[in-house]
């Protein structure tokens, strides 16, 4: 005898439930956009590092993206570091079909 399996709808409007909070992604769009924040973590991500940045003045923290050209400028960046980072342009690709790149500054507070 097959068990019968209910579904609980899980109504979003219930006072208990509280929507999940915590890191979104730091992804700029607009030339000279700038983060400057605290390092809390560093984590391995699929294409490389990617930090949790505490940006000064919020209470939510972001992680970076792992764009080749963010991360090869970050490795000397290490847990408790104050940061800067700069998003300067998007170089459109040398090779067809391949997406632009991103170029950044890094800063580190001394």
């Amino acid at each position: 005898m097959k068990e019968e399996i209910k579904e609980e709808r899980v109504d979003q409007t219930d006072s208990e439930w509280k929507p999940q909070e915590g890191a979104g992604m730091w992804l700029p769009t607009v030339e000279e956009e700038t983060l400057i924040g605290t390092v809390e973590d560093i984590v391995e991500g699929i294409f490389g590092n990617q930090y949790l940045i505490k940006p000064v003045g919020k209470e939510d923290s972001v992680l970076t993206p792992s764009h080749k050209a963010l991360v090869a400028r970050m490795v000397k960046v290490r847990k408790g570091d104050t940061i800067k980072l700069v998003y300067k342009k998007e170089e459109p690709p040398t090779v067809k079909g391949h997406n632009p790149t991103k170029i950044y500054e890094v800063f580190i507070k001394k």
